[in-house]
């Protein structure tokens, strides 16, 4: 319904022997798996899990809702497959150095593997806006600089109520060419009688008639309603484009991308620092930890 395909589905519980870094090394090789979409509260060698796993981000997008968050659901976790569990902080450096995207919800990791099943990544964070009412723009607007989004190139542009699609088309494909934007959120809310169909048309012949860089950029379609992706049959042809029910989901799940993307980018061998690290107060606490342990714990 989303308009996401499967190759493989595994529930593998407290995985008694085959891990989520036998499942990733698997899918790495497979032709027939382009994103790998993770739900796991603990991991059992965290170690080669990290090493996996940036192998796999640096040519397959990994998208993981991570659970047992909370204390409670920590305690559960734990009990229930006899493993730690790890703090958040400990999990955010693990996917950054990994490249690992995470999402919060189950719903939002879809809303991410939609737009990566679907589209090209952006080759930054600035995002042009463009609606039919000021205020969904205004929403999408907030949305975006609110996930680290920078509304740049053409910016916001409300064409008003009763628009027309080939006032679309020109402003999407204006927004496109522009050498100021990495990618275009689009919304669309229909008033009285109208045809969303043709709108998505003159979406979909802007992103094929755009000049040179711009069709190779990403598109987000907010038209309300509709989820998962719609298939527009335009002149040029038909082009699929992740679909957003709420203003508010394009931009959350496109800053999600725009940081695996950098990933991307990094050479293979790159490692992520942060320039807030105390590097002398963690080492200090690990050797505290490890001078308080008896010599025949682990």
């Amino acid at each position: 319904g989303r308009g996401i395909g499967f190759s493989t589905f595994v529930s593998a519980g407290n995985r008694a022997d085959v891990s989520g870094n036998d499942l990733l090394q698997y899918w790495l090789e497979d032709a027939d798996t382009d994103i790998a979409l993770l739900y796991l509260e603990t991991f059992g060698n965290p170690r080669r899990f990290a090493r996996v796993a940036r192998r796999v981000a640096a040519r397959k997008p990994i998208v993981c809702v991570k659970g047992a968050r909370s204390r409670a659901g920590r305690r559960a976790a734990e009990a229930r497959s006899g493993l730690p569990g790890a703090g958040e902080a400990e999990v955010e450096a693990l996917f950054d150095q990994t490249g690992i995207i995470r999402a919060e919800t189950l719903d939002e990791l879809f809303d991410v593997a939609v737009l990566l099943a679907h589209q090209p990544l952006p080759r930054g964070n600035r995002v042009a806006v463009i609606a039919n009412s000021a205020g969904v723009a205004t929403l999408l607007a907030d949305a975006a600089d609110a996930n680290g989004l920078a509304v740049a190139g053409t910016g916001v542009v409300n064409l008003g109520a009763f628009t027309t699609p080939a006032r679309y088309e020109e402003a999407v494909r204006a927004a496109l060419e522009h050498p100021e934007t990495d990618a275009v959120l689009v919304a669309f809310a229909c008033v009285g009688e109208c045809r969303p169909d043709l709108v998505t048309a003159a979406i979909a012949d802007a992103a094929a008639g755009a000049a040179a860089p711009g069709g190779d950029k990403s598109v987000l379609v907010c038209i309300m309603g509709a989820q998962g992706t719609v298939t527009a049959a335009g002149e040029r042809g038909a082009r699929v484009f992740p679909a957003y029910r709420f203003p508010e989901a394009a931009p959350r799940a496109l800053s999600r991308v725009v940081r695996y993307a950098a990933f991307r980018r990094q050479p293979a061998d790159a490692t992520v620092w942060h320039d807030d690290v105390d590097a002398a107060g963690a080492r200090r606490e690990v050797q505290a930890v490890l001078a308080a342990k008896s010599d025949d714990e682990p």
